[in-house]
């Protein structure tokens, strides 16, 4: 027959310190590795990418700087070399198509002429004038005048072209050579300097682009992969670290549950009786097998929590134990509604005060009196009270139990029906 006093139960927080550790140091080491293999991986990636842009855009700059000035000097000098070579060819077919014999011949021509017939003419005619005058002066007169305005007619048309070729000459090499020169100076210097632009973007730009590609990799790779590693590190840490406390964490847990539904809880040796009974009535009262198990790692990655990545790791533990508290605390309250018919704020009372007894029992040896304590704030009757009114109702005498079933249903919320059926569940069947 057992003597079992009012429900209980167990809710997190660590009984069994060994496998927490174990959980901690398995955490650390795979945190660690995971850490590095991350970061590796996204240095690598982050790396290239941050490479390839920086060396597109310095590339890109390079290139462009590299090919304009190429271009400049190549289109220049073939532009300079192309002009010159045509205005030459220009001026030197106008020179000789101008300088041939037959027109130095028509050149020298009417000036010879005209330089042999002046030095004859003169004394001839005056001679002639002289002794034909008085006789031919009439009849010579006009014959005379016509003959020689139209030989001076002709003498100055022969000397205007001398002189108009000449002077044509002149101005048609100055004028012509310089418009050749200048036409293919500008038609060559356009030309090559299109093709010298492009060629020397081209080149510019590859070898720009390459350079600056290769040490904007190694410098995008280098600082990329060191930023990232760090931080992917302290990821992957913070990663493994919790995976390794929720793991360390829940076997301790159970462990520690098993422990304590076992009759293990840490008592005094010299008065463990009551704290013993407490720790047993859990094991009757709450099925702790059929309790939702926490999984720590979904609440991290779904975001339920926030934790700190640089931070105080204390609190962020702290927090999570918050969380798993309140886990257990809501499966027992569930459990307890449920099998004893009890309305929700009656079975989450429960569940609280059975908690706090728990982290109690996992924080120092347990006493009667705080067996006694326990039962006096859930039940209003102490333990040692109860254990009384339980012994004279197996003699007989129900009264004092009936009165203690009554104080305790108004303390819990319960009605006195739904005590005594937890009563007579817990304390009166046979093992």
């Amino acid at each position: 027959m057992k003597y079992l006093i009012i429900l209980s139960l167990l809710v997190n927080f660590t009984a069994c310190k060994k496998k927490y550790q174990e959980g901690y140091a398995a955490g650390e080491v795979d945190g660690a590795a995971d850490g590095k293999v991350d970061g590796t991986s996204q240095g690598n990636t982050d790396g290239n990418l941050d490479g390839k842009a920086d060396g597109i855009s310095q590339g890109t700059t390079a290139g462009y700087n590299a090919g304009s000035a190429a271009g400049y000097t190549n289109g220049y000098n073939a532009g300079n070399g192309q002009g010159y070579t045509d205005g030459y060819s220009s001026g030197q077919t106008y020179y000789t198509t101008h300088n041939t014999y037959a027109s130095g011949y028509a050149d020298g021509q009417p000036k010879g002429y005209n330089d042999g017939y002046n030095s004859a003419y003169t004394p001839a005619y005056n001679t002639a004038f002289n002794a034909q005058k008085p006789v031919g002066y009439a009849a010579g007169y006009n014959p005379g005048y016509t003959v020689g305005y139209n030989n001076g007619v002709s003498d100055g048309n022969a000397q205007g072209q001398v002189n108009g070729q000449a002077d044509g000459y002149v101005d048609g090499v100055a004028v012509h050579y310089t418009a050749g020169y200048n036409a293919g100076y500008t038609n060559g210097y356009n030309s090559s300097y299109s093709s010298g632009y492009t060629y020397g973007k081209t080149l510019g730009y590859n070898t720009g682009y390459s350079n600056g590609n290769s040490d904007g990799y190694d410098d995008g790779y280098d600082d990329g992969y060191d930023s990232t590693y760090n931080s992917y590190y302290n990821y992957g840490f913070d990663d493994g670290y919790d995976d390794g406390y929720s793991s360390g964490y829940d076997v301790g847990f159970d462990d520690g549950y098993d422990y304590a539904v076992g009759g293990s809880y840490k008592t005094s040796s010299s008065e463990s009786s009551q704290a013993a009974m407490v720790s047993s009535i859990n094991a009757d009262l709450i099925n702790y097998n059929e309790l939702a198990k926490f999984d720590s790692k979904s609440v991290i990655d779904n975001g339920s929590v926030t934790f700190e990545t640089t931070g105080n790791r204390t609190l962020d533990l702290e927090k999570l134990g918050a969380v798993k508290e309140r886990h257990y605390i809501n499966e027992m309250q569930k459990q307890l509604a449920q099998k004893f018919a009890l309305s929700a704020e009656s079975s989450l009372k429960v569940a609280k005060m059975v908690n706090g007894w728990n982290r109690l029992s996992s924080d120092r040896e347990l006493t009667n009196k705080d067996a006694d304590v326990f039962s006096q704030k859930l039940i209003g009757s102490s333990m040692t009270d109860m254990k009384s009114a339980v012994k004279k109702s197996l003699e007989g005498d129900t009264t004092d139990l009936n009165s203690r079933i009554d104080v305790a249903a108004k303390n819990i919320g319960a009605s006195p029906e739904q005590v005594s059926k937890m009563m007579n569940q817990i304390f009166f069947y046979e093992n």
